[in-house]
């Protein structure tokens, strides 16, 4: 047999294995870009707490670890999983100066119901009671909007849970901030010290 068809007759057994094997591999799915997360500054806000005193978001970021916390005005805060597992691990978050910040779209006087407030002072400040941290009202959704909470209406609020880093950042898809996959799970390992 001439060497040159021996040669030829190598090749295209070696690209026929090789397609083969190439055809019954499962195809390793590649990222959509609509599916990519990248940290992104966080959307500041302005929003009444449950004692309708004004809390500016801005005043925290570069300052603060943060979870932020869209929650059913409908269930109301006793209802969140999330929101009370935080309130469980209140100290914890205290030490590692966490801040917490829960939103929906009830009204300061339905929060305020939930949480204690010391008015004893010059000032009204949250003592440790139900709820150790602001409960925010966003009656017009704007902050659910730029947070991107709102179902495709633009009306219904969603539910949601974000992590914003010290540095103020919060993972973002699409130019919105993108709500935790598994925010019970993502917690628990932050308080374990895993984040």
């Amino acid at each position: 047999m001439d060497r040159r068809l021996f040669v030829v007759a190598l090749a295209a057994g070696v690209i026929a294995a090789a397609s083969a094997w190439k055809m019954t591999r499962e195809p390793t799915p590649q990222p959509r870009a609509e599916d990519l997360v990248f940290p992104l500054p966080a959307p500041g806000f302005e929003l009444p707490d449950q004692t309708s005193r004004a809390v500016r978001f801005g005043a925290f970021l570069g300052r603060h670890e943060m979870f932020v916390v869209f929650f059913s005005a409908e269930d109301g805060v006793e209802h969140s999983a999330v929101l009370n597992l935080l309130r469980e691990h209140r100290e914890e978050l205290e030490r590692r100066g966490t801040k917490v910040f829960g939103i929906s779209t009830a009204l300061p006087q339905e929060n305020i119901g939930v949480t204690q407030i010391d008015d004893s002072g010059p000032e009204r400040s949250q003592s440790r009671g139900k709820y150790p941290f602001s409960l925010l009202t966003d009656l017009d959704r704007s902050v659910h909007r730029g947070w991107g909470r709102v179902s495709g209406d633009g009306e219904t609020p969603l539910t949601g849970v974000f992590f914003v880093d010290r540095a103020g950042l919060v993972n973002s898809r699409d130019g919105k901030p993108a709500p935790l996959f598994d925010p019970l799970k993502f917690i628990s390992d932050y308080l374990k010290g895993g984040s």
